[in-house]
């Protein structure tokens, strides 16, 4: 069972993942593939901006794009 944390965390994450790529995955094993390449560092800053009360939002993004890239 997935909590709240991480729920918001996977939320963080899919959304950046989405940024980041310049071609959108076009099926979900596709985008699945994208996201366990960038898992690690991906999931470790969602975690820490979920656990500070962010959210998926825009600027959320923009804040792991900066930090990722």
């Amino acid at each position: 069972m997935v909590d709240g944390d991480d729920r918001a965390a996977f939320r963080i994450s899919f959304a950046t993942l989405d940024e980041l790529e310049e071609h959108p995955a076009e099926t979900s094993e596709e985008h699945l593939a994208r996201f366990n390449l960038h898992r690690s560092d991906i999931l470790t800053a969602a975690r820490r901006l979920a656990a500070a009360g962010a959210h998926s939002g825009g600027q959320t993004v923009q804040i792991m794009r900066e930090n990722l890239v």
